[in-house]
This record gives C-alpha cells, structure tokens and sequence, in this order.
C-alpha cells in the first residue's frame, strides 16, 4: 500500500514539473514574441510600410526619429526600379526641414529592374519637434512623411567626446594643436569608432579634411593632435570639427579659433614685408646716430668755432683772387681784387696763417699781371721766393 502511494507520488510530481517547464516555455515564447512585435511596431512607425507601385518600390513611406540635440543621426531608404529603363529622382524637403533632413544634392539615378540607397543625414540642430516632407519628383512622384523629434537628452550615451584648441590664436607657421577628450560612460566593448577631423572657416567657403583616426575604446583618455595647416588658408576665424562615427551614428564636437600672419610677415601696402620695413628703418636709426656723434666729434675737434655766413663771400670772377679753402671745410673762398685798391690788414693769432695768406694773394695778384711791391725791413719773407704749393 505504501509503496503504490510512493508511486502515485512521483507521478503526480513529474506531471506538474513537466507542467511548469511547459509553462515556462510558454511564457519566453510569449515574451520573445512580444519583443519582436514591439519591435516591428517601432520599426513600422519609424519607416511605416512599403510605398509599391507598377514601376517602382520604396521600402519606406515615412521618417519618424527621435534624437539628441547635437547629434547627427544616418537614415536611408531604398528606391527599386521594376522598369526596363532608367529611373532619374529628384529630392527636396519642406522648408520646415531644411536645417533638419541633409538630401542628396544630386538626387538619384536607378539602373533598370535594380535598386539604389538613398543615404540622408537627419541633423539635431534645436530642440524641437519639426514635421514636413521628403517630396521625391522626376521618374518617381511621392512624398514620405517626416517627423523629427530633437531632445536635449543625451539618450544613453555609450560615450562622451569633445574637441579643445590648445591656442585661441594661431600663425600659419604654428602647428594646428588641439587635445581631443574621450570618456567612456558605459562598462561595455566599443569597437571601431571613427574620428574624422575637417578645418573650415566660419563662413562655410572653404573646408578641408585633415585625417581620420579609428580606435577601440577600452576607456576613458586624452588625445593630443597636431596638423600643418593647409595651402590656399587666408587669415581669419575657423571651425574645427571632429566627426566621431559608432554604430550609424555620428556626434559632431567644434571648437573656434583664429589664424593671424605673422607682424614681420605682414606688408605695408601689400608690398613691403614688415621685416624688411623694420631693417631699413633700424639701419636708418643706426646711420642718423652715428652721424650725429661723428659730426659731434668732428665739431669738438674743430679749431675755429665762430659762425660763418658764406652767402657773404665774394664769388669767383675775373676780378677775384683765389686764397685757398676756409678753415676746416670744403669751402673756396675769393678775394676781390679791388678792395686792394684801398688799405687792408691781414689778422690773426701767432702761426694762424698770416703770413701763407698774404703769400697767396702776392702770388694770385702776379699771376694776374698786378705789380706788388713787398717791404721787408726784417727779412721774415727772405724764405717765401718760392712758389705756393
């Protein structure tokens, strides 16, 4: 009798453990199937269904994101073309979504009974709720609805990155010298992130790619980038931009700064470098200085220091007298012959040169056909019968 109730027993309690993983089964089939639902739920309401035409096909008829601002989100959708011959598009969005939805410039071109990707950035410029239209025009005549919620949630994050310029000001002979801050937020493997680097000034006229980094992120780090600032840079303000790329999105960090020539670069009128400027004026300074101590010198060194008005002396004519050079210059100095007609005295201190001077007008006065007639009651001329050198 025991034995049977044992029996009964474990029979009773494998049915019900049966039971139970049946039950278990039951419910993760329930829940994976709930997932999927609420999966394909999201999916329809972010791409809606399929616009099926005679000619063509596109896999989605509307665009439904929601993301950070700052972000700079890549969505896409496919055109199929079931004719026998090509098929031109044309895009175009509201202008509610023209700061928002990034399109092809030039459309899209579909090979015949092919298919084409048309890639579009979705931009988290402002904060804000912006709906419109992707209006497709050409070969293909649809619009795909757009709604575009931008919040300034972070949205779970797997990482955080920011751009800083080392310089606020920089020189076209510097080194571009910036530090890019990387901090990982979530304990989980990040592979193969893209940093994407771009110059450009802030006017949008001139952009231009400096290099591309890829790297796993094992952790939080700093990276310290130097970069030769391109050909064809004027002076002026630039943006630079760091693109970073994980999982088809893409976060966009800036930082500002200015690009200055250097003063002794510069040129006066657009002519005259500065460094030329300034050596011209530096051998200027040096050449007035020096004159100025050199006439200085000769000045103290001078023996006759009184003031002489040339524009007084005789000038040379046929009735002058040539006597010779003033005193220390280089200045000819006449005497007019008539003035000799009357009494002159020549003057001057012991060995200034009285007696040389009156030898020189004896001999110019001579040379002239004049008669001179010399007394020399102390024969202190006796040794000037010679003629002047």
């Amino acid at each position: 009798m025991g034995k049977k109730r044992a029996k009964r027993s474990k029979s009773c309690w494998g049915s019900a453990s049966a039971l139970l993983v049946l039950l278990l089964i039951l419910f993760l089939v329930a829940l994976s199937a709930h997932r999927a639902n609420a999966q394909a739920q999201a999916e329809d309401s972010a791409y809606g269904g399929k616009i099926d035409r005679n000619t063509y096909e596109i896999s989605r008829s509307q665009v439904v994101r929601k993301i950070a601002e700052g972000e700079i989100f890549h969505d896409s959708f496919i055109i199929t073309n079931k004719a026998q011959k090509e098929m031109r598009v044309t895009l175009a969005q509201s202008d509610a979504l023209s700061e928002i939805i990034k399109l092809p410039i030039a459309g899209a071109v579909v090979p015949p009974l092919n298919s084409t990707e048309v890639d579009f950035e979705i931009i988290g410029k402002e904060q804000g709720t912006f709906s419109g239209e992707i209006v497709l025009s050409g070969d293909v005549n649809e619009k795909l609805f757009v709604n575009i919620t931008i919040t300034n949630q972070t949205l779970n994050p797997e990482f955080f990155v920011e751009i800083e310029s080392i310089k606020n000001k920089f020189t076209f002979n510097d080194l571009l010298d910036f530090k890019v801050h990387v901090e990982k937020l979530l304990d989980i493997p990040i592979k193969n992130v893209s940093f994407k680097y771009y110059l450009s000034d802030k006017d949008g006229n001139f952009t231009k790619f400096l290099g591309e980094d890829r790297r796993d992120l094992d952790g939080s780090f700093e990276l310290r980038k130097r970069f030769q600032f391109p050909d064809g840079m004027k002076e002026g303000f630039y943006v630079l931009s760091l693109e970073t790329s994980y999982n088809e999105k893409l976060f966009v960090s800036k930082t500002e700064f200015s690009v200055v020539i250097p003063f002794w670069e510069r040129k006066l009128f657009g002519v005259i470098p500065m460094w030329l400027l300034a050596t011209i004026l530096s051998l200027a300074v040096v050449g007035v200085v020096a004159f100025v101590i050199i006439r200085r010198e000769i000045e103290k060194r001078k023996k006759y220091k009184m003031q002489l008005d040339t524009k007084t002396l005789p000038k040379k004519t046929d009735r002058t007298l040539w006597l010779g050079k003033v005193a220390e210059t280089n200045i000819t100095a006449y005497l007019d012959m008539d003035l000799l007609t009357t009494h002159a005295v020549v003057a001057g201190a012991t060995g200034g040169g009285k007696s040389i001077s009156a030898q020189v007008i004896i001999e110019e006065a001579l040379m002239k056909g004049i008669a001179v007639l010399v007394f020399d009651p102390t024969a202190q001329w006796s040794g000037m019968l010679r003629k002047c050198t």
